[in-house]
């Protein structure tokens, strides 16, 4: 048997690139309109209603930044990502040590 350390580069959603921000909110709102209506706030109901009322669901994500953009970016705010946007899952790295970084 060996051991293997792996070491990520994670980023806060206010460190990470436009384009990484991009791809992190993109995905923050498909995560929430993939949870369902239910678990949405009402602003990001207002969104989804309006793509239905418009018949164009396909909209909905358009509508959430729109009416909700905050909200998502509050949602965003609250994960670590990799450098691209991606999220970062720590459950998947198994044991693992962190050390900050101050001014990367």
């Amino acid at each position: 048997m060996r051991k293997v350390k792996i070491t990520y580069e994670v980023c806060r959603y206010d460190e990470l690139s436009e384009e990484a921000k991009l791809k992190a909110t993109n995905d923050e709102i498909k995560n929430t309109l993939e949870h369902g209506y239910d678990e949405m706030t009402t602003n990001q109901k207002r969104a989804v209603d309006e793509a239905e009322k418009m018949l164009t669901p396909w909209f909905a994500g358009e509508y959430m930044w729109e009416y909700a953009k905050d909200e998502i970016e509050d949602l965003c705010r609250m994960n670590d990502y990799l450098e691209d946007g991606s999220y970062f899952w720590q459950g998947e790295c198994g044991q693992y040590e962190t050390e900050e970084v101050q001014g990367a």
